[in-house]
């Protein structure tokens, strides 16, 4: 798998971000903050490491720079509420489904 899926998937997964965002266990989770980061270490400072460029990923980009989750806010506010969020999980899928990606099947398997 290329390292964008691996880097954008968790991002672009509703089902993924419930699971484990959250309904998230002490054994079992994902943080927001750490998604965005390594989805920013891929796309902005991965040397030598060519995306398929494109409008979305280009707002794919902005988005990720412009996301600042606020201290305090819940996983469920975060993944089902905040705007910022929500965008960039729209905007990695859509990169991802554009790029010939079966997000679908990826949840299968990690789910």
């Amino acid at each position: 798998m290329k390292l964008i899926h691996n880097a954008l998937a968790p991002l672009a997964s509703l089902r993924v971000q419930d699971k484990y965002i959250v309904r998230g266990t002490k054994d079992e989770y994902l943080l927001p903050n750490e998604l965005l980061n390594t989805a920013f270490n891929v796309l902005f400072e991965q040397k030598g490491v060519k995306f398929e460029e494109s409008e979305t990923l280009g707002k794919l980009k902005q988005a990720i720079r412009a996301c600042e989750i606020p201290e305090g806010m819940s996983g469920s506010d975060i993944v089902l509420g905040y705007k910022p969020w929500i965008k960039i999980r729209e905007m990695s899928k859509k990169y991802l489904v554009e790029n010939g990606f079966d997000l679908q099947s990826w949840e299968t398997n990690e789910l």
